[in-house]
């Protein structure tokens, strides 16, 4: 885990949304527009097009874990691209020098999108060693595979207590097709989600520590989410916030396109 707050993204400028499944680039900004005027839908589920959740092990590369993993995988699947699993090391072991402490939202993003991700099949050093930085071969094939989204911009940046303004546009963002990278403060309650507890309802247990996760989902009880700890943490991987856990806890929300 330990993810600190992220700080400010550029601005981007506005496209036409329906492009989103033939070339990838979706901006969310232009689909606000079309739901503003009608109700947003009840729930939404985006897990079809999810990769299997990976699993982080003890390294607090949950960041890079939740871009270069789970969330580049997922547009690499709906776009139906020929390699769906990517290295998170390739991102985290360029942007933590080797310290194992964690990064910004934005560290791994940049890089991913300046040089691509390797493959998790090709990359030399597997899925944990963050000491050892990206040979020129796991460069060179970084290179071939550009990542399927090209910006990235800033939902919600704070300090938790986002309520119901951060909630509606987490809402409105996977009411268009776009999965959105959330950071937030994990209590025991998200710890211990499991396939006959899979709501995280906590949120008066102390805060643990910073976590990312990706977000592919929405119904009544709350957030559906895609976690980096494994297929035996909550239901085979994946998890609900309550609604009141994202309101309460979330600090930071992105979306790339």
């Amino acid at each position: 885990m330990r993810l600190p707050r992220p700080s400010a993204s550029p601005n981007v400028s506005c496209m036409d949304a329906s492009s989103f499944r033939t070339n990838s680039v979706s901006h969310l900004w232009c689909v606000v527009q079309r739901f503003l005027s009608k109700p947003l839908p009840a729930s939404v589920d985006l897990t079809k097009w999810a990769i299997t959740p990976g699993n982080q092990g003890p390294v607090h590369s949950c960041v890079s874990w939740a871009v270069g993993y789970t969330l580049t995988g997922w547009y690499a699947n709906a776009n139906k691209q020929a390699h769906k699993r990517f290295a998170p090391m390739y991102l985290y072991s360029q942007v933590d020098d080797g310290v194992d402490d964690g990064s910004t939202m934005e560290a791994p993003l940049e890089v991913a999108l300046e040089q691509g991700i390797d493959t998790e099949q090709h990359y030399s050093w597997g899925d944990y060693d963050f000491k050892h930085k990206p040979t020129g071969a796991d460069r060179a094939n970084a290179a071939k595979n550009p990542t399927p989204y090209r910006k990235y911009t800033v939902l919600y940046s704070g300090d938790g207590n986002g309520g119901r303004a951060l909630i509606e546009q987490i809402k409105l963002a996977l009411a268009s097709s776009t999965p959105v990278v959330i950071g937030f403060y994990t209590r025991r309650g998200f710890e211990e989600l499991s396939p006959t507890n899979q709501v995280d309802y906590d949120i008066n247990t102390p805060k643990l520590d910073g976590h990312a996760v990706v977000a592919l989902g929405y119904d009544k009880e709350g957030l559906i989410v895609e976690n980096s700890w494994g297929t035996y943490w909550g239901n085979k991987g994946f998890g609900k916030m309550s609604w009141a856990v994202v309101a309460k806890d979330v600090y930071s929300a992105y979306v790339v396109y």
